[in-house]
């Protein structure tokens, strides 16, 4: 339970820092969404492959 609402909290404030850095600069492209998504999934897989080998 601990863990679900540290995921919570962290993704809220991710998306509170985005939408503010999104204010002062302006919309983000839907290249750069595309790109941060890419990492995103790439970041995700490696976490994986590390718990997996243990």
């Amino acid at each position: 339970m601990a863990a679900a609402v540290e995921e919570h909290l962290r993704n809220q404030a991710t998306h509170e820092y985005l939408a503010e850095y999104e204010q002062e600069h302006g919309a983000f492209t839907g290249e750069e969404k595309r790109e941060a998504a890419d990492v995103w999934a790439r970041a995700e897989e490696r976490e994986g492959q590390w718990r997996e080998a243990g």
